[in-house]
């Protein structure tokens, strides 16, 4: 009897032991889920940051380049014009209001406008990545540079004279206080230090704001060096006798990074805290060896409910909706986060195929990318696309699906998807800015080029004659000159509008340059056609206008190209470019005509 009751007992102690091995082991393994989640929203956050943050500084660079583009430079030293123009810039830049400065190629300062302390000398080694960008034809951003103890930054765009760039306007701003400096006080959260970095490693902003114009540390700064551009990287290290983690994501222009740190207590502290209790439980458990096998098992589930508790939290909390799919593609759980942002409970989605609630034209992409995760499980595959709201109206995503369905604490797929309305908006903003002129809202060359190109395709069901009018306004520089920029940028505007109005839908008209403009007529019948038109915008043209006040009067040369599909369109313009001369040297105020129709 005494060997059966220790049988018993030895028996009960080992299957409690057991127990507590499994136990501990599926605790471990829903932190490590735990924690890969946590890591992975976080890095996908990082890299919304930097997209956005890359956004901010080419929109930055183009406010220099929409400066450049509408006003003429004579890019001579000390020229007062010059001075005048990077004043009415200062005046009016958003994002560059310490100093502005005109360049040569080679680097040698022209002319500059800028509040105390001044601007860092010709040969600062911060100007090298400046340099860089524009050599590989993209906007140039400097790295950070001090001026008697005053940390500066600039941005640098070309100056186009001719079709061929002369100079470069360089655009100043104190790195306290800048808007780049506003932007990481608000991606840092609570605990958090979130910073832009230069191409040397340097802190251009942060939100620990003492530490501009500091070194990151060594540990990420070699994460920076080692990273593939916009995949971001975690790195841990020592600061202060403290354990840190760091997010960084490179790719930025000008190479700059985007940064963010906390300590590794206050980023894994709610997932590692909880499961340190469950492991104290568990430890208790296998100390107690008389505690009957049914308070065992009550323990562990509860166990197992704290720490469903604890994820519901997080996921509840987050800012992403997460949804869990079967093998089949079909909703089997949506996050409580779904009703902040789509409108919808919980349930609602429950049992719908995931690619039937976006929009229509997103369905094919969607399923081909859930057919790739199947294929290739714990790989992150990414696209945006269009998810239906509650009312019907659609959201952008940025959609995240990884394939969990082998790793039993989560046996579903699992996609995250995060808002990105705004952030796909204002890409539309800087793709529309990239084909129109900023002033009249007319398509630029590149856009015009397209579309030239494309109507002289060669097709069959489209044998007609096309007809390109460059038109260059006469007796416009007096009138700039005169009355001042504002009033030659609102003639412009008044002579865009008129030639819009005398002609057809079809027709496509662009600014190419100052005063001068490109109209593609398509189709057309004969010669006779192309040149009643251009009698009537000469016509147009000369009527007079209303600028500042003023009643003022120009007039326009327009050279007439007419030539069938097929033909290159590079010579189509040269050619109305040439016959546009011929009229401005007879005069002004006619055409002349060029036909490349043999």
């Amino acid at each position: 009897m005494w060997l059966k009751r220790r049988f018993a007992l030895v028996a009960s102690i080992g299957l409690l032991v057991a127990i507590g091995v499994v136990g501990w082991q599926m605790n471990s393994a829903a932190q490590r889920t735990a924690e890969d989640i946590h890591r992975q929203d976080t890095a996908n956050l990082s890299r919304t940051v930097a997209n956005l943050g890359s956004q901010y500084l080419l929109l930055s660079a183009s406010e220099l380049a929409h400066y450049s583009n509408v006003h003429s430079f004579s890019l001579r030293a000390g020229d007062p014009g010059d001075q005048r123009l990077l004043k009415d810039f200062r005046s009016k830049a958003a994002f560059f209001p310490h100093g502005a400065a005109l360049a040569d190629l080679q680097g040698n300062i022209l002319n500059v406008d800028a509040d105390e302390p001044g601007l860092p000398a010709a040969d600062d080694p911060g100007y090298a990545s400046l340099r860089e960008g524009l050599t590989a034809g993209q906007p140039g951003f400097s790295s950070v540079m001090t001026v008697r103890g005053v940390p500066l930054t600039a941005a640098g765009v070309p100056v186009i004279v001719g079709g061929q760039p002369r100079g470069v306007l360089v655009g100043y701003t104190k790195a306290v206080g800048s808007h780049l400096q506003a932007y990481t006080d608000r991606f840092a959260g609570a605990g958090e230090t979130g910073a832009i970095v230069d191409s040397r490693g340097v802190f251009a902003a942060v939100s620990d704001i003492k530490r501009i114009a500091a070194p990151v540390e060594p540990a990420v700064r070699a994460a920076i060096a080692n990273a593939t551009p916009m995949e971001p990287v975690a790195v841990e290290y020592d600061r202060d006798g403290r354990k840190m983690v760091a997010f960084v994501v490179t790719g930025l222009p000008g190479g700059w990074a985007i940064y963010s740190s906390r300590t590794l207590s206050d980023f894994y502290g709610p997932i590692r805290s909880g499961n340190f209790k469950s492991d104290i439980t568990l430890l208790g458990m296998i100390l107690i060896a008389g505690v009957a096998l049914s308070a065992m098992n009550h323990r562990a589930e509860m166990t197992r409910r704290r720490g469903e508790e604890r994820f519901a939290a997080l996921v509840k909390n987050g800012s992403d909706v997460v949804t869990l799919l079967d093998a089949n593609g079909r909703i089997t759980y949506d996050s409580p986060s779904v009703r902040r942002v789509l409108g919808f409970p919980p349930d609602a989605r429950l049992g719908l195929e995931a690619a039937s609630v976006l929009h229509p034209d997103d369905q094919s992409e969607a399923r081909a990318l859930f057919r790739r995760a199947l294929q290739a499980p714990d790989t992150v595959h990414r696209m945006q696309g269009r998810v239906r709201r509650a009312g019907g109206a659609y959201e952008w995503v940025d959609l995240s699906v990884t394939n969990h369905l082998g790793n039993p604490a989560i046996g579903a797929i699992v996609v995250n998807a995060r808002e990105i309305t705004e952030s796909r908006r204002l890409q539309e903003r800087m793709r529309y800015l990239a084909l129109h002129d900023a002033l009249t809202g007319l398509p630029n060359r590149r856009l015009f080029k397209d579309r030239l190109t494309e109507s002289l395709r060669p097709d069959p069901a489209r044998p007609h004659l096309r007809s390109l009018l460059f038109v260059d306004l006469d007796e416009f520089k007096p009138v700039n000159d005169r009355y001042g920029h504002d009033a030659g940028d609102e003639l412009l505007c008044q002579v865009s509008s008129r030639l819009i109005r005398r002609l057809r839908p079809s027709d496509t008209l662009a600014r190419i340059g100052g005063d001068e403009f490109v109209i593609l007529l398509d189709p057309i019948v004969d010669r006779d056609e192309a040149t009643t038109v251009a009698d009537r915008l000469l016509a147009a043209l000369a009527e007079p206008y209303r600028v500042a006040g003023h009643d003022v009067r120009i007039g326009g040369s327009i050279g007439v190209s007419i030539a069938r599909p097929g033909q290159d369109p590079d010579e189509m313009l040269r050619s109305a470019d040439s016959a546009m001369y011929r009229a401005k040297q007879d005069g002004g105020l006619r055409y002349e005509l060029c036909e490349l129709t043999s």
